[in-house]
C-alpha cells in the first residue's frame, strides 16, 4: 500500500509506502518509554519516508496502458493526474476488481446465449458418435501409426 505525498497545488511529490513506514517505526515500537519521555523519534518530516520515484498516468490513458505500466514497471501503484494534479491510485488491486467483474460478464454471457426456447437434456451414444473412435480389442493403442 501507498499514500501520496502533494504540495499545495495537488502535486504529487512522492510516495510513503506502507513498508518504509513500518520500517521507520519498528524501533519506536520496540522502545518502552516511561510516563516522563519526550523523545521526539518518528516526528520527522514526510521526506524522510518518501519516496521520491514513483509513477504518473494521465486520467485521459486506457486501462491496458495502466495494467501495461504496472506490470512493466513492477509498480506496486500509479499516481493518476489530470494537468499534473493528483486525482487518483490504481494498483493491482483494482485490476484484481476489473479481472474478476470480467469473467463474471463472460460466464453470464455463456448462458445468455441460450435460448429461452433451447432444450437441455442428457447426452447418448449417438450425440457423441462423432468424436469417439472404436477401437477393436485386439488392437494396441502404442502400436498404432500416426
Amino acid at each position: 500500500s501507498c499514500l501520496p505525498v502533494i504540495n499545495d497545488a495537488g502535486e504529487p511529490l512522492g510516495l510513503i509506502w506502507q513498508t518504509d513506514l513500518l520500517q521507520r517505526l519498528q524501533p519506536i515500537a520496540n522502545k518502552k518509554f516511561s510516563k516522563d519521555s519526550k523523545s521526539k523519534e518518528g516526528a520527522g518530516p514526510l521526506s524522510d519516508v518518501m519516496r521520491v520515484e514513483f509513477e504518473i498516468i494521465l486520467s485521459s490513458s486506457s486501462l491496458r496502458d495502466a495494467a501495461i505500466l504496472l506490470q512493466h514497471n513492477n509498480s506496486g501503484c500509479l499516481l493518476v493526474v489530470t494537468d499534473n494534479r493528483l486525482i487518483g491510485i490504481v494498483s493491482p488491486c483494482n485490476f484484481l476488481g476489473v479481472t474478476i467483474d470480467l469473467l463474471q460478464d463472460q460466464e453470464e454471457l455463456k448462458f445468455d446465449d441460450l435460448d429461452e426456447d433451447a432444450e437441455v437434456g442428457v447426452l447418448d451414444e449417438d450425440d457423441l458418435g462423432d468424436i469417439f473412435v472404436d477401437k477393436p480389442e485386439t488392437e494396441d493403442w502404442n502400436q498404432m501409426d500416426a
